[in-house]
């Protein structure tokens, strides 16, 4: 089992590594972080289908790592 801050870390390595990619479902949007049912996740900015979720709340906040909050 991974330790608080290693856990963060292989979380941030994953959204990094997704986001910006193509969808996989509807094949026109792209991967973004954003907040999805509460949680931290990697959205589709078109179909909004989520392609990671993690629920920890330990993890960065959405509100952090989302470059498009205003």
């Amino acid at each position: 089992m991974l330790d608080r801050q290693s856990s963060r870390r292989m979380t941030q390595l994953v959204l990094a590594n997704l986001e910006e990619d193509r969808c996989h479902y509807c094949n026109g949007g792209a991967l973004e972080v954003a907040a999805y049912k509460g949680n931290i996740a990697i959205v589709c900015d078109m179909c909004e289908t989520p392609m990671a979720q993690f629920w920890d709340r330990t993890h960065a906040a959405v509100e952090d790592t989302d470059t498009n909050s205003g």
